[in-house]
């Protein structure tokens, strides 16, 4: 058993989103028939059988529905009231093997709202992924704030209200936004709003 990310669950009937790279990940390694979904390690930890809803590889997003009812649940804000300077909260357990379940939570704010991928002063940089993101442009959260690996999927939330407000993902952004020439530390997040388009795709 191997610890990959983080998700939160956002409805009481046990759907959850997290990043697609941390479902990849089990992919990889041909274990994707025991996915599982560890709750935090308070008095009652469990572990619970998932399997996956629906995918976007463009945003990096997955859906999956834990098995089970009555869950405890986040509220998902509007992501497209966001604005730079915001304060912002992120939830996750970062180096999961090392720390334990035992959720970690740091504050920043949103330092910048902007393209996926940027163009580059030269062309030997360019990435086919890079090259998708450029012709088909979205918006990401750029954060004054730490996560760390493990935190991939986790919650960007207000504080003021708890609301979801993006999902955390520093190492697919990373592909597109730096290279190994620029490495930078930030951390980045993907809009929640884009995770809410997935959810109305997958009733269709």
């Amino acid at each position: 058993m191997k610890f990959f990310g983080t998700g939160f669950v956002y409805s009481t009937d046990g759907y959850a989103i997290t990043a697609a790279h941390v479902i990849n990940a089990i992919y990889e390694k041909d274990d994707i028939d025991n996915l599982n979904v560890f709750f935090p390690a308070t008095g009652n930890s469990r572990k619970i059988r998932a399997k996956i809803v629906v995918e976007s590889q463009k945003h990096d997003l997955s859906i999956i529905k834990l098995t089970g009812s009555n869950f405890n649940y986040v509220d998902l804000g509007d992501s497209s009231k966001v604005e730079d300077g915001q304060s912002i909260a992120l939830c996750g357990y970062p180096y999961g093997p090392v720390f334990g379940l035992y959720p970690t939570t740091h504050t920043g704010i949103i330092s910048n709202i902007s393209p996926m991928a940027i163009p580059v002063q030269n062309t030997s940089f360019l990435t086919n992924r890079m090259i998708t993101a450029l012709n088909d442009p979205y918006t990401i959260f750029q954060l004054d704030c730490t996560a760390f690996p493990g935190n991939s999927g986790g919650p960007l939330f207000l504080p003021e209200t708890g609301e979801v407000i993006g999902v955390l993902n520093s190492a697919f952004v990373k592909i597109t936004k730096e290279n190994k020439q620029v490495s930078t530390g930030i951390s980045y997040a993907i809009p929640i709003n884009y995770a809410k388009e997935l959810m109305e795709s997958s009733k269709k």
